[in-house]
């Protein structure tokens, strides 16, 4: 399912980056840890890319992704995943609120 958004990830299309954020939520939550741990650093990459998008409803559903992306590691307790790119992403958020 992943591999199917991989061409439509590098899309400037308001419209699609946010349908995009909303799947990934979505896998996020529903396939924990695997698709955290297979895809992670593609899936958090992109998540960082929208939180920048000058739209702020992409913004908010970037920031709902990656709630969404986290919840799935700590439920399974897993957080390597992520803690490199937890520096950007709070630098992101910042910029964000």
């Amino acid at each position: 399912m992943v591999g199917l958004m991989l061409p439509l990830l590098s899309s400037q299309n308001p419209r699609i980056i946010h349908d995009i954020l909303i799947a990934m939520g979505y896998m996020a939550s529903e396939f924990a840890p695997e698709i955290q741990i297979n895809f992670g650093s593609m899936i958090l990459e992109f998540i960082s890319r929208a939180m920048k998008h000058p739209i702020p409803k992409v913004q908010y559903k970037a920031v709902l992704c990656i709630v969404n992306f986290e919840q799935g590691l700590i439920e399974h307790k897993d957080v390597k995943v992520i803690e490199p790119y937890l520096p950007s992403l709070l630098g992101d958020l910042g910029n964000i609120f």
